[in-house]
């Protein structure tokens, strides 16, 4: 670490996201452009006037501006919930205002919320799903080179078996051409899937699709 001349850190503005400043030197927070609309638009939303000029003083990097626009939109507020609103979208852009102005690396710090919902955690955030290390790190790199369109291109590269490597210990090559039987594939099943033996329903269906594969060959 004490290598990197720079670590870019994105958050929501929550405080233990922070705590990466302390831990890592030469660190840079920025907020998450996403969290700082949904901020904007969730408590603004009853006035594009006061919206537009909170993101033109925010643009600007003009602080003092800034206050002084919601601290005028709070005085004429004629709602309580409205004037809540906006003193805490206040309190939430002055704690985070260091990480609004920073520069942002080129190219930014791209599509955090929607790239960690739709490319990883649709996959594998489901009901009684459970990875390892090992298996999290290979499933999250299979679908990042998906989502790049990288993993087709892979795919479709198709080489010739080579002969000499296809020969078991001795004189006996192997049958490339041996199809699995029903045996074979149960066997393979119970030995990689070690969810098969659980009691939980993940476990009930798989051990009914076994069952189903004679049926199918």
């Amino acid at each position: 670490m004490d290598k990197i001349e720079r670590v870019e850190l994105g958050g929501d503005g929550s405080s233990w996201v922070k705590e990466g400043i302390e831990l890592f030197p030469n660190t840079v927070y920025h907020l998450d452009r996403y969290h700082l609309r949904k901020n904007l638009t969730e408590c603004l939303a009853f006035s594009t006037t006061i919206h537009q000029a909170v993101v033109e003083a925010i643009e600007q990097k003009n602080l003092q501006a800034l206050i002084d626009i919601l601290d005028r939109a709070a005085k004429k507020a004629n709602k309580d919930t409205r004037r809540k609103k906006i003193n805490k979208l206040k309190k939430y852009l002055l704690e985070n205002w260091e990480g609004i102005i920073s520069q942002l690396p080129e190219g930014g710090l791209g599509a955090i919320e929607g790239q960690v919902r739709h490319t990883i955690a649709r996959r594998m955030k489901r009901i009684g799903a459970r990875w390892s290390p090992e298996g999290t790190d290979r499933m999250a790199r299979l679908l990042a080179a998906k989502a790049n369109n990288e993993l087709s291109d892979a795919l479709s590269v198709s080489k010739p078996i080579n002969i000499t490597l296809a020969k078991a210990v001795g004189d006996t090559p192997i049958n490339i051409h041996r199809s699995c039987s029903v045996e074979d594939t149960g066997a393979w099943l119970q030995a990689h899937v070690p969810a098969i033996d659980t009691p939980y329903l993940t476990g009930y269906m798989l051990r009914k699709i076994i069952k189903i594969v004679p049926e199918l060959l």
